[in-house]
């Protein structure tokens, strides 16, 4: 595979969109020369995927400044990698020429339900959380009221 060489100010970005898709945006100062395809690969789900820009070339021809491509996140409350791959033939795509985190906002929980813990009713507490499927938890933090006391809980 031939090497590609990429300037520096490489205006490949990514973010998370108001509806909770992942947005990778392509510019016309990407484009480089004996470059065939252009490819977001977003990784941290299940597993990767490469979802190629179409008509990236159109940004060279027409007058556009911006191409974007939109996914769904699977899951969420995780970090994904989304990362600019390119193509200069039939071999397939390059490493990642550059990649940028997104983070997606976990969904929020659906119900939760409290009770005295059976054994030790003066200092324990059981908290059933149900989170919305497709929710990524690595912390939860509770915050409650014992009489006119506040408490906080935070479980990772």
């Amino acid at each position: 595979f031939s090497s590609f060489l990429f300037q520096s100010a490489c205006a490949f970005q990514a973010s998370l969109s108001d509806g909770g898709q992942i947005v990778a945006t392509l510019e016309r100062s990407d484009l480089q020369e004996n470059v065939t395809a252009y490819a977001a690969q977003i990784s941290g789900g299940t597993r990767p995927i490469i979802v190629q820009f179409e008509n990236a070339s159109e940004l060279k021809v027409k007058e556009l400044k911006v191409k974007e491509l939109k996914v769904n996140a699977s899951l969420h409350g995780l970090c994904y990698s989304v990362s600019l791959l390119l193509r200069d033939g039939p071999d397939g795509w390059s490493k990642p020429i550059r990649t940028i985190p997104v983070l997606t906002k976990p969904l929020p929980v659906r119900s939760v339900h409290i009770w005295d813990y059976r054994e030790s009713p003066e200092t324990g507490v059981v908290f059933q959380l149900q989170p919305p499927g497709g929710s990524v938890f690595s912390r939860v933090n509770i915050s409650y009221s014992e009489g006119a006391e506040p408490r906080y809980m935070l479980y990772k």
